[in-house]
């Protein structure tokens, strides 16, 4: 594997391994604020803005792993087509989707996150939490995402061409 392969194995491990913490540290919080509520009969009003905000990081902390894993949902079906040629077209095609799909995502989540910093947006809650540190998780994610992909499809040319000479 390649040291570039190996960063990104590293940099997905350590975005799942956070996602994994802050699911158990809001898991933590929950059980506290129930605790706290029926007991003490005292409600923390910030425990859920920071879960909802986190539950949208651990889900964009974990996808790339995730997708290097071969974790996501699949369509089986595709891998009873018949035709060889088709078989490998279409594991050229869902990665060149996906990187467009996940660029796609990542430039205007760059876009919308430059926009929520110079608007100085935030939310109309207890936290009032800047939008700027929830939104910026979407380009970081989809762009590990789409390196991600970009590794998947250079492994479908790569094998594709090992196995039968060429893309025929």
């Amino acid at each position: 594997m390649s040291s570039i392969g190996k960063a990104l194995n590293i940099v997905e491990n350590i975005m799942a391994a956070l996602g994994c913490i802050l699911l158990l540290f809001i898991t933590i919080l929950v059980c506290v604020e129930v605790t706290s509520r029926y007991i003490f009969g005292y409600s923390f009003i910030w425990v859920n803005e920071v879960t909802e905000y986190s539950l949208l990081y651990i889900t964009c902390l974990g996808g790339a792993w995730l997708l290097r894993q071969n974790g996501h949902i699949t369509i089986d079906i595709v891998d009873f087509v018949p035709s060889e040629l088709l078989h490998r077209i279409i594991r050229v095609f869902v990665p060149i989707t996906g990187i467009i799909v996940s660029g796609i995502i990542t430039w205007y989540g760059i876009l919308t996150a430059i926009d929520l910093y110079e608007r100085n947006v935030t939310s109309v809650t207890a936290l009032a939490t800047p939008q700027v540190y929830v939104y910026i998780a979407i380009p970081i994610s989809f762009f590990i995402i789409m390196l991600e992909f970009i590794r998947i499809l250079y492994g479908a040319i790569f094998l594709s061409i090992n196995k039968g000479g060429g893309m025929h």
